[in-house]
């Protein structure tokens, strides 16, 4: 597994975490993020000792935020299972938890972003005490459901001010313009990057593929972040039917070798273009 490369725990989205380690186990993966869901279930301090035990890298957490921020009653649950993450993230080393915004609420963007920076308060004060860097992630605009973010511009309005970063998901936005000055010019609050495949024309969101199954220009793509001067993570995101019909140990394999060779093919057309 190439030393940048990463596999995110919505790979296998349908399994608990006990079945994700004995699959990352069986597809060699030694670096994986962890969601908030899947640790609650397993119990935050047994998720622990068995990630530990079983030799996993955690270099992020993630939690899918769902309460709109308008919701001042529900945002106090999001409060409690951020501040565990942050916790939980502590005593793993991991050094990223990211997020999506949650719903608008039915409110202008601008409005919804002051409303969102007053609901993050406490977490913001929370992570900064501990030193662990908050990412917000740029969403596909089908899932207003989870986000009112869609653009990488625009997730880095709303995380800048706030002292917070970002994780780019590749997927829901390759064809963004000027996205790739956007990444040179902030590459510093660039904690996370993520790749899947899509099939263009598709109409089932979410379907990710494994990368190289679909139409994404994924090597020019992560070609560009790379000369931009990011040098974390690659993380493989994968979700959706065309991976549970495949099985999710072959598709992870897939899309590790992908990572691994992309990489290794990129370093030095990047070390020259700089």
């Amino acid at each position: 597994m190439h030393p940048r490369a990463s596999v995110n725990p919505f790979c296998s989205v349908r399994d608990p975490l006990a079945v994700d380690l004995v699959t990352w186990q069986k597809a060699q993966v030694v670096r994986a993020g962890l969601s908030t869901p899947k640790l609650a279930e397993h119990g935050w301090r047994r998720a622990v000792d068995d990630v530990r035990s079983a030799g996993i890298e955690v270099p992020y957490l993630v939690h899918g935020i769902l309460t709109p921020v308008t919701d001042v009653r529900g945002w106090r649950t999001e409060h409690d299972t951020l501040a565990r993450a942050l916790d939980t993230a502590a005593e793993l080393g991991a050094r990223v938890v990211y997020f999506c915004t949650g719903p608008s609420g039915g409110l202008r963007w601008e409005d919804a972003a002051d409303a969102f920076a007053v609901r993050m308060g406490p977490t913001i004060d929370r992570a900064l005490d501990m030193d662990i860097a908050l990412a917000v992630e740029n969403n596909h605009s089908s899932r207003p459901e989870l986000s009112f973010v869609f653009s990488v511009a625009d997730a880095l309005a709303l995380a800048e001010p706030l002292g917070m970063g970002v994780c780019i998901d590749l997927y829901c936005c390759w064809v963004e313009r000027g996205l790739q000055q956007t990444i040179r010019q902030n590459v510093d609050l660039v904690h996370l990057v993520q790749v899947s495949d899509f099939v263009i024309g598709g109409r089932v969101q979410p379907d990710r593929r494994v990368p190289g199954d679909g139409d994404l220009p994924l090597e020019r793509c992560v070609g560009d972040v790379l000369s931009a001067g990011y040098t974390g993570l690659i993380d493989l995101e994968l979700l959706g039917p065309w991976i549970e019909e495949e099985g999710y140990e072959s598709a992870i394999n897939r899309g590790i070798q992908w990572i691994d060779e992309t990489l290794s093919e990129l370093a030095g057309t990047v070390a020259t273009s700089r």
